[in-house]
């Protein structure tokens, strides 16, 4: 295993190197189909409010021309739900105590990767106690963790993973005492540990 996270820090590091992201490289495992291309623009617009359409996908990017001939990229594949990416997913479980041995609940969300934030996000929520507070005459109830903090960390280790490294999903753990989330992946390249502990 650690020969293929040498690999992919070698493939990100040559990505960064010329100025190019991996969702933006052809992916040439997924077809580009009439029925998937409307999936995708269903979904997308569901989640939008607003009409998502095959030339929304290609003015941002998803369906590009080259030498001719269309072609998906690494971000279409992401937005299919039949995605070649299988280890592209968000593993999310609730422990009974500190450590990983008392299984409580557990979930696997797997693409599309924008349905991945809602059903994650849902999952924690459905499992956080909440906490009473009497105020008054009204008691008022608020979960153990700020909901903005959860949905906020989610969308971070959705957004920010290196999916150069498919092969590792994110990891969303409930434990009795805190909330892990565990993204592959490494620091930018602009940040170091000393910087984040800096407050950047």
């Amino acid at each position: 295993t650690s020969r293929i996270a040498d690999e992919s820090m070698i493939h990100e590091l040559t990505l960064q190197s010329s100025n190019t992201t991996f969702d933006v490289l052809e992916n040439h495992e997924i077809e580009l189909t009439e029925e998937r291309t409307r999936r995708i623009c269903e979904g997308l617009s569901s989640l939008n409010g607003s009409s998502v359409t095959e030339s929304t996908l290609r003015n941002a990017g998803l369906i590009r021309s080259s030498h001719g001939r269309d072609i998906v990229t690494n971000a279409y594949a992401l937005m299919c739900d039949d995605s070649p990416f299988r280890y592209c997913e968000v593993r999310c479980a609730v422990f009974g105590g500190e450590v990983e041995t008392d299984f409580l609940d557990r979930a696997d969300f797997g693409c599309p990767i924008y349905n991945q934030i809602g059903e994650a996000y849902s999952f924690v929520k459905r499992n956080l106690r909440l906490q009473g507070r009497v105020r008054g005459l009204y008691r008022e109830d608020r979960c153990e963790i700020p909901l903005v903090a959860v949905r906020e960390a989610i969308v971070n280790a959705i957004q920010h993973r290196s999916y150069v490294d498919s092969n590792k999903p994110i990891y969303v753990a409930l434990y009795e005492d805190r909330l892990e989330i565990r993204s592959p992946g490494g620091i930018p390249s602009s940040l170091s540990v000393d910087l984040i502990k800096q407050g950047r």
